[in-house]
């Protein structure tokens, strides 16, 4: 196999390129989980569906915080 196709993420490639910052703090700042796809808010992180997933229920655990290195 040379390539992985994923069609269905064209729509997210081509918006890709109009946006700047970041797109955990995007789906954070719409105050609606439903539509942002957060399945859950805790103290630190929250987790997040993949939008286009290469795999069925992909799931992302993203931290409030921005940090540089660990």
């Amino acid at each position: 196999m040379k390539y992985l196709l994923a069609p269905w993420r064209e729509e997210y490639v081509r918006k890709l390129a109009h946006k700047t910052g970041c797109i955990f703090c995007e789906a954070l700042n719409l105050k609606d989980d439903t539509r942002a796809f957060i399945l859950f808010r805790g103290k630190f992180n929250f987790i997040i569906l993949n939008k286009f997933p290469y795999n069925p229920g992909h799931l992302m655990i993203a931290p409030y915080l921005h940090l540089s290195h660990f």
